[in-house]
């Protein structure tokens, strides 16, 4: 398991500002635990701004940057220790109404498996000081359109230490930024999200597939990076069979390989009229992994060993097969991908698959994780210790 850490530092809440309403996701009967004093400022500085690190999803590789937890509270306390808190609020109502409920549930799972004896949260029981805050006004302004276009910050909280929720059509854990992405600048409110696909109805009960993505976005936020990069995993990769291929190839051609009259060289106009372009600009995405997280390609999350130059109190016990962060095998036929269905309706073609499970030489397809895994729940501890 890879724990690598949210890229922030650790800050008190200060009481000096009008008060935003905080709802702490715990049981009113534990309310008398806690002394709270929320404030609406975080009075500090990102200590990331300015400087130079890469990431597609979330987490910054220690050489470019650094990285650390959640910060400690000096104002949300129980049993006299200041908790980590993760406070987040929803892009609009309709975020909070259709991703409400299941980030709700994804949120206690965690807790659950966590432990305690109530499975209620941080607790010296539980062994951890992780806890989820929701402000219950909405991130933006009535001028949000989307995660794209999210319009006016509504926030009197400084935006750098808040996590925004919006509601997509896609599963996305982003914390930081990217240099020289528009989509994510390091002064933009909202620059930490989560984009997470709604339920169908307000207060429909999530399924096990909707549910294990609301758990592996979140294991992002809390600081699990991708376990099929963990630098012992014995894994295959088949770039050339990732969501996206075609079409990061396609990007960087057009995005980067057309010189404007006037304009500076870019990177890749050598292989825009030749013959074999697309091949060579395919063979270099899948070879430099540093510059496919740059441009912000799909497959910048699925490089064996990313993590492998942490140092050793960032990464947390051997390769999990079983963990959430996990992805599962897929196979690409045509157009179309599909997960491995290991119920004898599909052929195993290894030619075909993403990523393979290497056993005793073997290329063995990944099954899909639906829950937290043991040494999921023992990093998280690690990380955030009681």
């Amino acid at each position: 398991m890879i724990i690598l850490g949210f890229v922030c530092a650790v800050i008190a809440l200060f009481s000096t500002a009008s008060a935003v309403a905080i709802d702490m996701l715990t049981p009113r009967s534990r309310a008398d635990i806690l002394s709270m004093n929320i404030s609406a400022v975080h009075e500090a500085r990102h200590p990331l701004d300015g400087k130079h690190f890469k990431a597609r999803t979330m987490w910054a590789n220690e050489g470019y940057g650094g990285n650390t937890n959640w910060p400690q509270s000096n104002e949300i306390i129980m049993e006299g220790k200041g908790l980590n808190v993760i406070m987040y609020c929803y892009a609009d109502d309709e975020a909070r109404k259709l991703i409400g409920p299941n980030l709700d549930v994804a949120i206690w799972e965690w807790y659950r498996q966590l432990g305690g004896p109530e499975h209620e949260g941080p607790s010296k029981e539980a062994g951890h000081r992780l806890y989820f805050a929701q402000i219950q006004i909405d991130c933006y302004q009535n001028d949000y359109k989307n995660a794209d276009e999210p319009g006016t910050w509504n926030l009197p909280v400084e935006y750098n230490w808040v996590l925004t929720v919006h509601k997509s059509d896609r599963y996305i854990a982003r914390m930081g930024f990217v240099p020289g992405d528009k989509a994510t600048p390091k002064d933009r409110p909202g620059r930490h999200f989560l984009e997470l696909k709604p339920i169908e109805l307000p207060g429909a009960t999530a399924t096990s597939d909707q549910l294990r993505h609301y758990l592996h976005e979140l294991g992002h936020v809390i600081g699990l990076a991708h376990e099929h990069q963990h630098p012992e995993a014995p894994i295959k990769l088949r770039c050339e069979n990732l969501n996206g291929y075609e079409q990061s190839i396609d990007f960087c051609l057009e995005k980067f390989g057309v010189r404007q009259p006037g304009g500076p060289p870019q990177p890749f106009e050598k292989w825009v009229n030749d013959p074999d372009g697309k091949k060579k600009m395919g063979e270099y995405l899948c070879t430099e992994k540093d510059e496919n997280l740059m441009y912000g390609l799909l497959c910048g999350s699925m490089f064996p060993a990313y993590c492998k130059n942490l140092p050793s109190d960032k990464s947390v016990g051997p390769y999990d097969s079983e963990s959430i962060m996990h992805y599962p095998t897929t196979l690409k036929f045509g157009d179309k991908k599909e997960y491995f269905k290991f119920d004898g309706s599909m052929k195993w073609e290894p030619e075909k698959a993403d990523i393979t499970h290497i056993i005793n030489g073997q290329e063995r397809p990944f099954g899909i994780n639906y829950g937290i895994s043991k040494d999921d729940v023992e990093a998280v501890k690690k990380f955030y210790p009681w």
